[in-house]
């Protein structure tokens, strides 16, 4: 498919083109799709869930939000404190691939953070 624009002489009077006098000309094809009737009987077979156990999911652990004008953010320095609107001790949210997916507690892990599961969201 190839688009070309076109201009008449015809321009205002500081020289620009007008934008009424701009066409606009496309050659328009048909489309053409595959047919589908030789799909494979194997692709319709259950796959079974051990196919499940090795895909990567992302999982995301959310203490807290807010919302901060671009004159607060521009104020930000290293020490500066952004209170969240979850209170301290309130149960975090986890997120897997970007879905809600549970509630959870914040714990230590001998040097690191990690989250307890307290509920899971069933939807």
């Amino acid at each position: 498919m190839q688009i070309s624009f076109t201009k008449d002489n015809t321009t205002d009077t500081d020289g620009k083109i007008k934008r009424s006098n701009l066409v606009k000309k496309t050659k328009v094809y048909k489309a053409t799709f595959e047919e589908f009737d030789d799909i494979k009987q194997s692709q319709n077979e259950e796959m079974p869930m051990s196919f499940l156990a090795d895909l990567a999911t992302h999982v995301v652990v959310e203490l807290g939000r807010t919302t901060k004008t671009a004159k607060e953010i521009l104020k930000l320095e290293k020490g500066s404190i952004i209170a969240l609107n979850k209170a301290a001790g309130e149960n975090v949210d986890i997120l897997l691939n970007k879905e809600f997916f549970a509630k959870g507690e914040v714990v230590v892990l001998d040097e690191t953070y990690g989250v307890r599961i307290t509920s899971i969201i069933k939807e």
